[in-house]
């Protein structure tokens, strides 16, 4: 499931232009190596590498998120369209914590 929600992210994920704040950190970045010894800069890229890397963890997890809130709203739609409501014994997200009402 992890891998299908993976391709769905990389399918419909555009970033955003960030330009300006790309070009800054790139300034800084390339400012600051210059005064720094060859193990500060190994630390630096290390730093970069892990906050890249925890950005976009972020970014799937929200995308998941997201996309299961989505795929919950369509299955309360279409038990709406016939009729009833999600009983308290349809299993939905553990996160989706709403009071909803039995179709009685």
């Amino acid at each position: 499931m992890q891998e299908k929600l993976d391709r769905l992210y990389h399918m419909f994920y555009h970033s955003g232009s960030q330009t300006s704040l790309e070009t800054e950190v790139k300034t800084l970045h390339h400012e600051l190596i210059q005064t720094l010894s060859k193990s500060d800069r190994k630390k630096v890229l290390k730093i970069i590498d892990r906050l890249t890397l925890i950005t976009l963890l972020q970014s799937k997890d929200s995308f998941v998120s997201g996309f299961q809130l989505a795929t919950e709203l369509q299955i309360e739609l279409q038990f709406y369209k016939q009729g009833g409501f999600v009983s308290e014994t349809t299993e939905l997200h553990p996160s989706f914590d709403i009071d909803m009402k039995i179709n009685e």
